[in-house]
């Protein structure tokens, strides 16, 4: 039985096999087209589910265009994002308790 170097331990350690035995290679080479945001309140994920299945498309468009729509009204001054101090660092939402 050959020895191992318990030095490195995540080099004796495999990469994870795919539990359905499905090729990732697509995921991984497309992984910039993902994005992920914590403090996305239950009720406003609940929300763009809902109007999502009410237009027959995907969660993800609708969170980019609300996200496009957002973004292009920021750009032109018709959106205000004041930031507030709250625990030492800045915050768009003082009230929550995240």
């Amino acid at each position: 039985m050959a020895r191992r170097d318990i030095s490195k331990p995540s080099a004796n350690i495999p990469p994870p096999e795919s539990a359905s035995g499905r090729n990732r290679d697509w995921d991984r080479a497309h992984n910039f087209l993902v994005a992920t945001y914590r403090g996305i309140p239950a009720e406003l994920h609940r929300q763009i589910k809902e109007i999502a299945d009410k237009k027959g498309v995907p969660v993800g468009e609708v969170a980019r265009r609300l996200l496009e729509h957002g973004l292009a009204a920021y750009l032109v001054d018709d959106l205000k994002l004041p930031a507030v101090p709250r625990s030492g660092k800045m915050t768009l939402f003082p009230g929550d308790d995240l």
